[in-house]
Order: structure tokens, then sequence, then C-alpha cells
């Protein structure tokens, strides 16, 4: 199915930006590796504060907000963001080899007209401290 917006990372930040998009009556398609709580979002059931339960069924229901364990998917996306946490050395400095594939791996199987983007940011309270 054709996706407005594919978000890879159904977390904090990445449930938040999905329900946003969809609020515009963006189609929004979360990619995330644990399937369980795949099987929740596309319950509808939310596991996040900022986005009750209440407000993201209807989305769901609506069909702008799917959730998704194949990365295969991201190919019918006319964009993709990608909302994953970025482990940090003990010194606070970023370990960007397991959260920043190579673009041959992020981009695996999307078409040459799809927009990637990706923002590295600190997950509270688990950085190392300064």
């Amino acid at each position: 199915m054709k996706r407005d917006v594919a978000i890879v990372g159904a977390g904090y930040v990445g449930l938040p930006l999905a329900r946003t998009f969809a609020d515009a009556g963006k189609r929004v398609l979360l990619v995330d590796v644990d399937p369980v709580r795949v099987e929740q979002l596309n319950a509808g059931e939310s596991y996040i504060e900022d986005v009750p339960t209440g407000v993201l069924t209807p989305l769901v229901d609506a069909g702008l907000v799917a959730a998704t364990t194949d990365y295969d998917e991201l190919r019918d996306a006319d964009a993709i963001l990608v909302a994953l946490p970025t482990p940090f050395h003990a010194s606070a400095s970023p370990i960007c080899e397991s959260s920043c594939p190579p673009p041959s791996r992020s981009r695996r199987g999307c078409g040459p007209a799809t927009s990637s983007y990706s923002s590295r940011r600190r997950t509270p309270g688990r950085h190392g401290s300064r």
C-alpha cells in the first residue's frame, strides 16, 4: 500500500511524529523491530503517553497509521524518517556504527524518488555523563 511517510522507530519520538502526520491527513507507516509493539499499534493501542489510545485508534481505523516489522515496505513510502535512539560511549560520544547503517542498507528497496531523513537523539537518562 502506498504511504506518504514511513517512520523507522515507533517509540517516544516516532509515534508522536506519526500522529502529527496522520492528523494532517497523511498515510503513515511505522516500522519497528518489536512485533509486540507492532501488534499493539495495529490494534490502535498506544504505549506512549503523548499519543493516548483514544487518539491513536481513530487514526488506525481510518487507515492513516499502520505498523510493520517488514523493512521492505519502506519502498512504498514517499519519505522515510528515522527515529531511533543513538547509543553513546561512557564519554558521551555517539556510537554511530549501530544506529547509522550504510546508505545501501538503510535505503534498501527504496525507489529513486524516495527521500529519507535521519535524526540522532539521546535517549533520556541513557547517555554517559560529561
